[in-house]
């Protein structure tokens, strides 16, 4: 919360803020996403909040990040990244992460839901020729 207060104070009119996040908070979530009016009211409601969900455990956190993007107009998006054990490091060059599953985000997914309904709908006009 302090973060995107910070963001929306450092320039006036500001239209989006990125939280890049694992997700975790001091806060209850749902404490965190009761405060949005109070922010409305603050530094008014022309602004979002694109989250980066960066090496986030799936669960509460994904979808309180998710919610927020929701709820402030912005966009969801996750970037999963596993840490490599010390013997896959040593086999491999300076890298010391590796993408676990491909970039991940609420755009990517209706996109992807969009293709799985085309495929049903292609499937089942091929049945009635």
């Amino acid at each position: 919360l302090e973060g995107v207060q910070e963001a929306l104070k450092q320039v006036e009119g500001v239209a989006a803020v990125y939280l890049i996040t694992d997700g975790e908070t001091a806060h209850t979530h749902d404490f965190l996403l009761s405060q949005l009016p109070s922010l409305r009211r603050c530094y008014g409601s022309m602004w979002h909040i694109n989250t980066i969900g960066f090496h986030a455990v799936e669960g509460d956190s994904l979808i309180f990040l998710k919610m927020l993007a929701k709820q402030t107009g912005g966009r969801y998006h996750r970037y999963p990244i596993v840490l490599q054990s010390p013997s896959e490091q040593m086999q491999s060059s300076s890298l010391h992460c590796v993408m676990r599953s491909p970039f991940v985000g609420d755009d990517v997914q209706a996109i992807a839901n969009e293709i799985s309904r085309a495929k049903s709908f292609l499937k089942e006009a091929s049945v009635l020729l």
